[in-house]
């Protein structure tokens, strides 16, 4: 799976916030802490506590705690947005899921799936780049592009093994020529 561009990521989440204060919160905690749709649909209220997240990964992946990342750009701006999207949702007919359908019930993987392509068909995305895992691959392939290694990388995605990770990182032929000339440069300056 490729992974969206910045640009297409913010293009995404501008047309969540449009949808909806859910699906702008859904889809940014989605990228921020590469969670597996399953994940998302399982977070509850106590999830989301004291400025952090916590994550019960599924397919043996592990618990993560991890910070909610405040940023001068209001979409990527989570405690901002999920405190709208608290405060949108009141007390969700009792529910203790984070997300809820209109009925108060945990949304299911399906609706998330849905919610989804709709907001990605309003962001243009091409139609064969519209399943939410691709944001678990953005964000992991823009840390990598930043800098961080794979060592970083696996405990933002969960992973126990780091074999897991590297299947996130595409590297192109032309991203990894770039680079060899890039500290080609540096080692023999």
């Amino acid at each position: 799976m490729e992974y969206l561009s910045t640009t297409e990521l913010l293009r995404v989440l501008e047309a969540a916030r449009k949808h909806g204060t859910r699906e702008h919160t859904m889809f940014l905690l989605g990228y921020v802490h590469a969670l597996r749709v399953s994940e998302i649909a399982h977070l509850t209220l106590a999830d989301v506590r004291n400025g952090f997240v916590d994550v019960q990964r599924l397919k043996g992946s592990l618990h993560t705690r991890q910070a909610l990342q405040s940023h001068s750009n209001p979409l990527l701006d989570e405690p901002a947005v999920l405190k709208a999207w608290l405060r949108e949702r009141g007390d969700g007919d009792g529910s203790q899921f984070l997300f809820t359908s209109r009925q108060g019930s945990a949304l299911t993987r399906r609706q998330i799936y849905r919610l989804f392509e709709h907001v990605c068909i309003r962001a243009g995305i091409a139609a064969g780049r519209r399943n939410i895992h691709i944001l678990k691959h953005s964000i992991l392939a823009h840390l990598l592009r930043a800098g961080a290694s794979v060592a970083y990388l696996q405990i933002a995605a969960g992973h126990k093994d780091p074999k897991a990770t590297l299947r996130y990182t595409h590297v192109s032929d032309c991203e990894a020529s770039e680079m060899v000339t890039s500290k080609m440069t540096e080692i023999f300056a």
